[in-house]
């Protein structure tokens, strides 16, 4: 049988960085000088400005889909230069480098793995701007962990990081029957922290006000407008309007409380 090739490291990079500057090119740049043969994919480079839930949900979204042993490099830094702590975060599939503002939380509430403190200086580069850690830091360690170092050798194990509630962690998160929206998409539709065990036959939300029941399998599976529930490719319900931008219907924003309305005589009346 032929002999099974190894496979080139992947090196996934999520920032706020856009595209219109250098930024994205130094970091991956600083990434190929130290592992040359690392395939770099863009997660995405268009999260709003220091937008850390938008980060993280966009994470979190896509991380299973790579291959074993990618590791994550996440630029979402509104505290580069500060004190504010730069992670490793370990499992037994992935390696994620972050700053500890967190933009990791989605992660972290899915997956058990290990912390770890990047402490050892000889894993970045020469100098260091103070402005700009994705190419000094981030991409360095990261190019690192791509390339066999453990992350033991790089920074100190560590028990807690930041943290944001994300709703993922399930109905104890919720203050009673509510959930709430997380991310809007580039169409506009409202992705929500609630799973469709969450919403019992019969039951409606509401969102700023509007009441909405009807579900779909599919965005076309009906008439175009008007607003419905329907599982997204997350696993998550998302309100969403065939052809049109639910958000702009509803004028809603990332963090608005979706209510849930039970079917008459439910608990949630």
């Amino acid at each position: 049988m032929p002999q099974e090739q190894e496979r080139a490291p992947v090196v996934a990079l999520l920032t706020d960085f856009g595209t219109t500057d250098h930024f994205v090119a130094a970091v991956k740049g600083a990434v190929l000088g130290i592992e040359p043969c690392a395939v770099i994919v863009d997660v995405t480079h268009e999260i709003r400005p220091h937008d850390l839930r938008s980060a993280g949900f966009s994470l979190w979204a896509c991380y299973k889909n790579f291959p074993k042993g990618t590791v994550f490099v996440c630029v979402v830094d509104p505290g580069v230069g500060s004190a504010r702590r730069r992670i490793i975060f370990r499992t037994d599939q992935y390696q994620f480098v972050a700053p500890d503002n967190g933009l990791l939380s989605f992660v972290l509430d899915s997956e058990n793995g290990t912390l770890f403190e990047i402490t050892e200086g000889s894993y970045a580069a020469d100098e260091i701007s103070g402005t700009f850690d994705g190419r000094d830091v981030f991409g360095p360690v990261g190019a690192h962990l791509a390339s066999g170092v453990a992350a033991e050798e790089i920074g100190r194990p560590i028990e807690e990081v930041v943290r944001h509630r994300t709703g993922l962690a399930g109905n104890d998160e919720m203050e009673g029957f509510e959930g709430a929206v997380i991310h809007i998409d580039r169409f506009g539709n409202l992705i929500t922290n609630l799973k469709p065990e969450d919403l019992p036959a019969g039951a409606s939300v509401s969102i700023a006000g509007t009441l909405i029941g009807e579900r779909r399998r599919f965005f076309d599976d009906g008439e175009s407008g008007g607003l419905f529930l329907i599982k997204g490719s997350t696993g998550l319900i998302e309100v969403a309007s065939n052809g049109s931008s639910a958000s702009d219907a509803l004028g809603a924003r990332v963090g608005d409380i979706v209510s849930i309305h039970l079917a008459e005589g439910g608990l949630g009346q």
